[in-house]
């Protein structure tokens, strides 16, 4: 039950850790895993996707968490290669926070303050990956399905419960999220695109 709660509290808080605690220290440091795994719910931890992309595009978004009633938002800076997925995170007044890379070589972050004040990313990552791999299928345990229109991406567990739910949008010819319901941990990622 402990281990749950600290996983819901890290998915649901990321973004609120990353805000608060630039205020609290300016060091950096930088950490490196060349092979990434996460919390898909709270009793399944599956490998990260591989950064393999069908498009190639750059965008800023307004990302804003939603958890019990409390709303906390970040701008992310991403660029995205056939191959490697690049995140720049910053505050809302635009104080850079980390900057996050994953390629073939695995994920590397580098943090404008102190990694043991944040958690671990590795479950952002994989929601970045939920929206955008095309190959989720290798990745997700036996019998979960996922449900595809242009529209949404649905994920269920084993017990046909959904546990994601993903909607798309199209901006410059290009199928981008706006909206992750996660399910399994209660909470919300809206998307708003500034660039």
């Amino acid at each position: 039950m402990i281990k749950n709660n600290f996983i819901i509290k890290t998915l649901c808080n990321f973004l609120c850790l990353f805000l608060g605690s630039i205020f609290v220290a300016a060091c950096s440091s930088t950490s490196f895993e060349n092979s990434i795994n996460a919390y898909l719910t709270k009793d399944v931890k599956i490998k990260v996707p591989a950064p393999l992309f069908d498009e190639e595009y750059e965008t800023t978004q307004l990302l804003t968490t939603n958890y019990d009633g409390k709303k906390n938002s970040l701008i992310v800076a991403s660029t995205v290669k056939k191959d490697s997925l690049v995140m720049v995170g910053f505050t809302k007044s635009y104080l850079k926070l980390f900057t996050a890379t994953y390629d073939r070589s695995g994920f590397k972050v580098d943090y404008a303050v102190t990694q043991s004040m944040l958690p671990p990313v590795n479950n952002v990552l994989l929601n970045v990956m939920l929206c955008a791999s095309n190959h989720l299928k290798d990745y997700l345990p036996k019998d979960f399905k996922i449900k595809d229109t242009n529209e949404s991406r649905e994920i269920f567990d084993n017990f046909d419960n959904l546990i994601y739910k993903i909607t798309y949008t199209s901006k410059q010819n290009h199928k981008l999220p706006c909206k992750i319901e996660c399910l399994a941990f209660s909470y919300t990622i809206s998307i708003k695109y500034l660039a």
